[in-house]
């Protein structure tokens, strides 16, 4: 590294997000990055806000256990903002 700058480490989200959630669906993410994908083109969100947005429900998922599906779209919604 130039300058012995360091870099946080980066925070890649896991890969048993589902394994984590056993209320939450492959398919109910797949739902709500289509409806995230709307409201995004509704509000004329920056493309980078919305792939940012994905990555921090990905974190958030793989992070806590036992969410339902109940609060999903909150999530979902929170994420964008």
């Amino acid at each position: 590294r130039k300058n012995g700058s360091k870099r946080p480490a980066q925070k890649i989200p896991s890969v048993s997000l589902f394994q984590n959630n056993s209320d939450i669906l492959p398919t109910m993410r797949c739902k709500l990055i289509n409806w995230l994908i709307e409201v995004s083109l509704h509000f004329r969100l920056h493309r980078e806000t919305f792939y940012l947005g994905i990555h921090y429900l990905d974190r958030f998922l793989s992070l806590n256990w036992g969410l339902t599906r109940d609060n999903l779209q909150l999530i979902g919604i929170a994420s964008l903002y």
